[in-house]
């Protein structure tokens, strides 16, 4: 009678055992996956890409454009022209109206514009550590 519940006693113990690790594989199933598109915010470091909508040169930040950059990853980003700390721009240099950007930013930096006697700050974005951009609209 004892070899009977030994059994019994290891047929629970394993059904249990892969019960436990079926579910603790289900919970650790991932519910969300960010990946490419990663996690940047408007106010923390990531990635980007849209088209850009408006742009406007930051007359005393050395010549820098702030750019509004449209759906489907946008917001206000400045880019900077090289040497560095200038953005990193590759394929077309085409940072004009209506061209697609793609590229990582950085934190927000501000855009400076030049009053008649002092700089001021009107507005800001994040800040484009590189991008890539297109030829065609």
């Amino acid at each position: 009678m004892t070899k009977f519940w030994n059994n019994v006693v290891i047929s629970v113990t394993f059904v249990a055992i892969t019960f436990l690790l079926v579910c603790g594989i289900f919970f650790m199933l991932p519910k969300n996956v960010d990946a490419q598109i990663g996690l940047g915010t408007e106010l923390l470091p990531g990635n980007f890409g849209g088209r850009v909508l408006a742009s406007r040169v930051c007359t005393c930040t050395q010549g820098c454009l702030l750019l509004y950059i449209g759906p489907p990853k946008g917001g206000f980003k400045i880019w900077c022209p090289p040497p560095p700390p200038g953005t990193l721009t590759f394929m077309f240099w085409t940072i004009a109206p209506y061209r697609w950007q793609l590229g990582l930013q950085g934190l927000v930096m501000p855009c400076m514009m030049s009053g008649p006697w002092y700089c001021y700050m009107s507005g800001g974005g994040n800040y484009m550590f590189m991008t890539g951009t297109s030829f065609l609209n």
